[in-house]
């Protein structure tokens, strides 16, 4: 990428239009586009037009980024459009991306952008993703109900999966075996009376 103020976007200034009209020429730069605003654009024009090698480009270089972009205004809308075209294989490597790192998959539920973007993300998944998923927050649990973002997203997956289900156990028993910590807390408190 330029200095501060340029992009990938042939090295633009990233307050002007983007001056290529090819992903060729973004490879190892796509990253860093989908948080510009006219990377970004330039990104849903690409997906948009459906085209099975674009997306592939496209996906193949963000995806084991996914969490660094729910961290971003910009980077959490490229992220809906991506979804629009993934087929599900791509998103279980989503899936599996999210967890790759999961003191930065706490970051994220603890972010007031991220927790927004993981519990749409969530929304999307599959019942076995989403289990996925709740077995990693299972070991963060704590600080993660006991948070204003972090409840958010446990909630998300009491409301795909309301108690008592076998999806979300792994977060019951831990609840319970946490429950006076909990209770003792703000957020954890609302999402206990949720639960029950």
């Amino acid at each position: 990428m330029g200095d501060d103020n340029t992009s990938a976007l042939g090295d633009r200034p990233t307050n002007g239009p983007p001056s290529v009209s090819s992903l060729e020429d973004l490879k190892g730069k796509l990253l860093s586009e989908a948080m510009d605003p006219y990377g970004c654009e330039f990104l849903h024009q690409k997906l948009r037009e459906r085209k099975l090698e674009d997306i592939h480009i496209i996906f193949s270089e963000v995806k084991d980024h996914i969490c660094v972009l729910m961290l971003s205004p910009l980077g959490s809308d490229f992220l809906q459009k991506l979804y629009e075209v993934l087929d599900k294989e791509q998103m279980a490597q989503l899936v599996s991306s999210a967890t790759a790192d999961v003191r930065l998959l706490v970051d994220v539920c603890l972010d007031s952008q991220g927790s927004e973007s993981m519990q749409e993300f969530i929304g999307l998944m599959t019942p076995k993703q989403i289990f996925h998923m709740i077995w990693f927050f299972t070991y963060f649990m704590v600080p993660l109900v006991n948070h204003q973002f972090g409840s958010r997203v446990i909630g998300r997956c009491f409301n795909i999966f309301p108690a008592p289900a076998d999806e979300t156990e792994p977060i019951v028993n831990v609840i319970a075996d946490n429950c006076l910590e909990i209770a003792k807390d703000k957020y954890g408190s609302c999402l206990l009376q949720v639960i029950i």
